[in-house]
């Protein structure tokens, strides 16, 4: 039942990417285009220094639209992989806020299987989400490490944190971990967090490697 539903959420969201770009993409690109025209043809340089500025607002549009479209497809991410992806996510974070992102990654040999690489990139979103929510943070660092017997996603941020006792006795917590955990639960992971108030939080995603 865990595998149906993940199933259907990935169809979802490969649905939603497609519609961001065939739909609202291509509208915006169009109204590019047409802004361009416009402000080629108009005379009055006040008039088309704002219509430049309207222009510079809808080319920055269709970029985010676009990073939010390609990390929302499946198949996208399979082909760049998961640091790539993840990166992905850190540039959409950077161009919508002043948090600083930092990744590393060691070693990282290709033990996992395509669908381990998903599904760890969904358990990382759902982290990059209830830091954008919640934490206030301004830096962001994500470690990928991995040695003979596990592959280790451990998230860090510098945001307000919170008390881990009020979280504890409800499933996920204030943050919502509920599908981050199930998520981890597929994988037969180990998904720890530790957090404390004004010294940020650490989530810890441990995968056993066959």
């Amino acid at each position: 039942m865990l595998s149906t539903r993940i199933e259907v959420q990935e169809q979802v969201l490969e649905t939603v990417s497609l519609d961001i770009h065939d739909n609202i993409g291509q509208v915006l690109s169009l109204g590019c285009i047409q802004l361009a025209n416009l402000k080629n043809t108009t005379p009055e340089a006040d008039m088309a220094g704002k219509l430049e500025d309207i222009l510079q607002l809808f080319k920055q549009s269709v970029k985010d639209l676009r990073l939010l479209s390609h990390s929302l497809n499946t198949g996208l991410i399979g082909q760049k992989g998961l640091e790539q992806s993840i990166q992905t996510q850190f540039s959409r974070i950077e161009a919508f806020s002043n948090i600083e992102c930092t990744l590393t990654s060691g070693n990282i040999e290709e033990a996992l299987t395509p669908e381990q690489r998903l599904i760890i990139f969904r358990i990382t979103q759902e982290a990059l989400q209830n830091i954008l929510k919640h934490a206030e943070a301004t830096k962001i660092d994500i470690l990928l490490h991995q040695d003979d017997y596990h592959f280790m996603v451990r998230i860090q941020d510098n945001g307000v944190g919170f008390e881990m006792d009020k979280n504890k006795d409800e499933p996920g917590g204030s943050l919502g971990l509920v599908g981050m955990q199930q998520r981890a639960a597929f994988l037969h992971a180990n998904l720890s967090i530790h957090s404390l108030i004004g010294k940020g939080t650490e989530i810890t995603l441990k995968i056993p490697i066959n």
